[in-house]
């Protein structure tokens, strides 16, 4: 089984020019490519520009292959627009921020726990302050980072934290699946411009109880470990 496809049939070129003509953008000079690759994790996408070879090569997770071509133009204008600096959103772009809301969404009835610890973290944090209202695709632990203490991905609904939290404090590891669950709730703006700690989430985390006390408790904890 192959796990890239290369689209450069002229169809496409065509369309993907036209894709950026509708953002003011003039690209008649480069070539594009369009690459499924079953190695990108659920609907993620990249951008890359070849300069030397006037190409643009745009790679997208291989489940966008059963995604309809307007929905597709919304995440190739999305990237020309963070490649060029533009900050314009079409019809399409649109449809891309209402797609990706709904795939979100439908990760509601999938949950995939690696380790108890962590599954009985999500209960308690979104049953204490989201209502229990909040699926999630998966939950792992990834690498003893002391930097990234947890990351959540929009593109496959995955929660990771990092291992140095396999014997932390419940009330720690709660801290961070707390973030975490709070950027699946924020979202990330829209895919013109991507916002992580908006004001309205640094807001709602401060409501995590003696929230300066578990950031001081965080950050010994870190440096003790």
């Amino acid at each position: 089984m192959r796990d890239m496809i290369n689209i450069e049939k002229e169809e496409f070129q065509e369309k993907l020019k036209s894709a950026a003509k509708e953002l003011g953008l003039s690209l008649n000079k480069y070539q594009f490519s369009l690459i499924y690759s079953r190695r990108m994790k659920g609907y993620n996408t990249k951008i890359v520009l070849h300069r030397f070879h006037k190409r643009i090569e745009f790679r997208f997770g291989y489940k966008w292959k059963e995604v309809g071509w307007e929905i597709q133009k919304g995440a190739v204008q999305a990237l020309l627009c963070r490649l060029f600096k533009k900050n314009k959103k079409t019809m399409s772009i649109s449809l891309l921020d209402s797609f990706l809301s709904n795939v979100h969404s439908s990760y509601l009835v999938q949950e995939d726990f690696e380790d108890d610890i962590l599954r009985e973290s999500f209960e308690r944090v979104n049953g204490k302050f989201f209502n229990s209202s909040q699926g999630i695709s998966r939950v792992r632990f990834g690498k003893p980072s002391k930097t990234t203490l947890g990351r959540y991905d929009f593109d496959s609904d995955e929660i990771v934290i990092s291992s140095i939290f396999k014997k932390a404090p419940c009330e720690l590891l709660d801290y961070v699946m707390y973030h975490e669950l709070l950027h699946k709730k924020h979202g990330y703006g829209s895919s013109l411009k991507r916002q992580y700690h908006t004001p309205s989430f640094k807001q709602e985390e401060q409501k995590f109880p003696d929230y300066k006390g578990v950031e001081k408790r965080l950050q010994a904890f870190i440096s003790h470990n």
